[in-house]
């Protein structure tokens, strides 16, 4: 039967080895790249989609239904922004390193 201080020696080195502090670091880091593509991806399919909607003539088959795209993929991409300019809000960007500020490059002296 193993002891109290041998478990205990046994969990602490298990947390030491899987941190979840770092773990739930790295997810959110994902998570804010991949709103950061979706949104870029949005913006590009936004772009020619309002190019044609705008050159379309009015007798077009498919008008509405650009036009209704057009506004879904608008709205879709403001929330997006929003939510990410909250998430910023309340999770500042980290410090930059030392050696990248301004003031430690000697050629911008």
């Amino acid at each position: 039967m193993a002891t109290l201080a041998g478990q205990r020696a046994q969990f602490t080195w298990a947390l030491n080895q899987y941190n979840l502090a770092e773990d739930a670091e790295k997810k959110a880091y994902f998570a804010q790249r991949m709103a950061k593509y979706i949104t870029a991806a949005l913006m590009f399919t936004l772009l020619p989609l309002a190019w044609v909607m705008v050159n379309m003539p009015r007798t077009a088959a498919n008008r509405e239904l650009i036009y209704t795209l057009h506004k879904s993929l608008g709205l879709t991409v403001l929330a997006l922004v929003a939510a990410r300019l909250f998430w910023r809000a309340i999770h500042p960007a980290p410090q930059l390193p030392g050696s990248l500020f301004i003031s430690s490059c000697s050629a911008c002296r």
